[in-house]
């Protein structure tokens, strides 16, 4: 291909108070490739009207989640029509990759940038499931940015802790090495105690730093703790993840290894996802000592060069602890983390976006007969048509006078309170008053205009002993979810990805099972279903009902729907894409006398429209 620029059409899901990974990698096409780019960061605004044709390449951002309802059938059948070269960026690839393959082959997918090993492209990606694909290059999750290349770190003889770590709990069906996460965060609080070492480790989700606090607390640790980013188990058909999700929203006290035992032990091990999280680049920046679970880490990461390797079965634990205490020890394993990462820009961002420009010019077509494309009318059209308020940049971003940039500084304000001291409710908020705010307004007014619904809410707010044991937002959180249940079950559910939901009951239990599947173009749109199942009317007028749970696993972990007309609304719907109506049974077990005649024709789709 000659050396005209391209013009690049970026697909993402971004509102701009996502990672500050996804941020960088996102914006790093703009700032570094030669080429032109346009982004759009909420694909709910495409439809069969948008128009693909002045782009030569079509770029789907791995925060996109193709499975799910970001886009649609015809938003799909057009992308796969357009003549432009398309390229996708996959993270997550442990979890229904033939699934995946089908996605891809009906976008036409030619080119993409994946987590896997090489050695592996050809399980993962197989030429003859998908067609169109031309190549399959290898990445990282991300890379180091220009801030953290200028980090000027403080001596390390002046920082509060020895140890320091953050990450979260990951799903069971990730198998052995998703849980180190969880194991170095258990052994290590254990060994900071036994040996005297100040450390300040948590996998809980209330302790997440994030911005300027999580660069804090690198500043102030010595040595940081780390583990293989990636998967020992991987779920080809998805079949692993949705018996796991499921199994564990109806024994919510199951053990990894009783899990692991009913689904996954023969596969544990068998093919392995082992890349490097961007965070061992951040900690590399601030001359933090890295202490990692022994690992593959890309083929980047060299044990006692660049970090202090812990083995599996922790049977070095005493050299580790001493290498730990040995503070020459641990600058030179910082010294050569530093160097080799950060100061020989090796994995910059702007290396990683030469690279990217070289593979784009062994695949893109010409641009002889492409349209002219005016950035400033591209996001000018899409601000005033979409509300999406957000310019990139350079390698950053800016926002428009909008809704967006009243919740941002919002969250400006709001990030200044200490989260710890107000639970999760108030972390939401701060994390996305945008998101908090819609969300809360739509339970809220759907509470009220359903009648049904208010009378529940009404039940609750008289009744003060239930009001100390489930809060307000956990019951509006239910009812939210069941009014998307009661939509569907009456066929007029406006949603992205349409379904049908089915109801099960298992009187042994006492478990309603609410199972989603795909509603595909044979089936009716309009109706009622008018049953449930057998004993289930009786066993919630006696309030036996112990638990209620929907599993939309096997098509999204969120919804998109629009509720009240034409604007679209995003709910999740928990861990794994299950959510359990703790509140909503706990009130059907106390006030069984009014709850089941709502509940009864909710699930059987007989209520009427709100009013």
């Amino acid at each position: 291909m000659s050396d005209q620029r391209l013009k690049i059409l970026v697909l993402s899901t971004f509102d701009g108070t996502n990672a500050s990974v996804i941020r960088d990698f996102l914006f790093s096409f703009k700032a570094y490739s030669r080429h032109e780019y346009c982004y759009i960061f909420d694909c709910r605004i495409l439809d069969d009207q948008t128009d693909f044709s002045p782009f030569d390449v079509i770029l789907i951002f791995w925060s996109v989640y193709l499975l799910g309802p970001d886009l649609t059938e015809p938003v799909r059948e057009r992308i796969r029509k357009t003549s432009a070269l398309k390229v996708l960026f996959l993270q997550d690839e442990y979890r229904d990759v033939r699934p995946m393959n089908g996605v891809m082959s009906e976008l036409g997918i030619q080119v993409m940038f994946t987590c896997v090993a090489e050695r592996d492209h050809e399980v993962f990606y197989p030429k003859s499931l998908i067609p169109s694909l031309e190549a399959v290059y290898t990445v990282l999750p991300g890379y180091v940015p220009p801030y953290l290349e200028r980090v000027k770190a403080k001596g390390r003889a002046a920082r509060s802790l020895d140890i320091g770590y953050r990450s979260r709990a990951m799903p069971y069906y990730l198998g052995d090495l998703g849980q180190e996460k969880r194991i170095v965060a258990d052994r290590f609080g254990a060994i900071s105690v036994e040996h005297g070492l100040r450390s300040d480790i948590s996998v809980q989700e209330r302790d997440r730093l994030y911005g300027q606090r999580w660069l804090d607390f690198l500043a102030a640790s010595r040595c940081v703790l780390g583990s293989a980013s990636g998967a020992s188990v991987v779920d080809f058909s998805g079949e692993i993840r949705q018996s796991c999700e499921r199994y564990l929203g109806l024994h919510a006290e199951a053990t990894y290894e009783e899990v692991k035992r009913r689904f996954f032990a023969d596969v544990d091990w068998k093919f392995v996802i082992d890349t490097m999280s961007p965070r061992i680049f951040e900690a590399a920046a601030f001359h933090c000592t890295l202490i990692q679970h022994e690992g593959e880490y890309a083929g980047i990461l060299q044990p006692e060069r660049h970090y202090i390797q812990v083995r599996r079965d922790y049977s070095n634990i005493q050299d580790v602890v001493a290498r730990v205490k040995d503070a020459a020890y641990c600058r030179e394993i910082a010294s050569h983390a530093h160097l080799d990462l950060i100061a020989s820009k090796t994995y910059s961002y702007r290396m990683f976006v030469a690279r990217f420009d070289r593979v784009l010019g062994v695949h893109a077509r010409s641009t002889a007969r492409r349209r002219p494309l005016l950035p400033f009318r591209f996001y000018a059209r899409n601000f005033i048509q979409h509300d999406q308020a957000i310019i990139p940049y350079r390698n950053r971003f800016a926002v428009l006078p909008s809704r967006k940039l009243a919740g941002d500084l919002l969250r400006r304000g709001l990030s200044r309170l200490p989260r710890e001291r107000f639970g999760p409710v108030v972390s939401r908020l701060i994390e996305n008053p945008g998101d908090f705010f819609v969300k809360a307004y739509v339970a809220t007014k759907i509470g009220l205009r359903v009648p049904a619904l208010r009378v529940l809410m009404r039940k609750y707010l008289m009744d003060e002993p239930l009001r100390r044991q489930i809060a307000y937002h956990e019951l509006m959180n239910d009812l939210l979810k069941l009014d998307i249940v009661r939509r569907a079950r009456t066929h007029t559910l406006r949603a992205r990805l349409p379904f049908r939901v089915s109801v099960g009951f298992d009187a042994g239990s006492g478990v309603v099972t609410l199972t989603s599947s795909r509603l595909s173009e044979e089936d009716p749109e309009t109706g009622r279903n008018g049953s449930v199942p057998p004993g289930l009317p009786e066993a919630l007028r006696g309030g036996r009902v112990q638990l209620m749970i929907w599993d939309h696993s096997a098509l999204s972990l969120q919804i998109v729907y629009a509720p009240f007309g034409r604007e679209w609304v995003t709910v999740g719907l928990g861990v794994g894409g299950i959510h359990r109506f703790g509140a909503l049974i706990e009130l059907a077990r106390r006030h069984p006398e009014e709850a089941a005649p709502i509940l009864v024709p909710i699930l059987a789709g007989r209520v009427p429209e709100e009013q």
